[in-house]
């Protein structure tokens, strides 16, 4: 994996680092991770803006209900295949590249369009 470095000269705005996070109205467990991670920021000694949004309302009509009626359908009828998908998404990359693809297609404008805006 290649790192990118900063070059010395790169604009650096002054003030509190800030950070968005992205998280899903699916089930509390993301909900609260978000909230963890945005105390554990905002508690580091290092000012930090923290900006939580469910980037899967952000996503736009197309796929929010998509993966929300889909996720809470699969669930409470077929479970076991939260475990397959998972498992698919996580170990076999044509299938986790098409997912990437397909969440691009739908979600990467909209998303882009609801990120809060740097400052010029």
């Amino acid at each position: 994996m290649r790192r990118r470095h900063r070059k010395a000269n790169s604009r650096r705005v002054p003030g509190p680092r800030r950070v968005l996070i992205l998280s899903a109205d699916v089930g509390e467990g993301h909900a609260a991770a978000a909230r963890a991670l945005a105390t554990q920021l905002e508690d580091a000694p290092q000012p930090t803006e923290v900006t939580v949004i469910d980037g899967l309302a952000a996503m736009g009509r197309v796929l929010r209900p998509v993966v929300e009626d889909g996720y809470r359908v699969q669930l409470r009828f077929v479970p076991w295949t939260y475990t397959l998908v998972y498992g698919l998404l996580n170990h076999v990359r044509p299938v986790r590249a098409i997912a990437t693809r397909l969440l691009c297609l739908f979600g990467s404008r909209p998303l882009t369009w609801s990120s809060p805006r740097t400052p010029p």
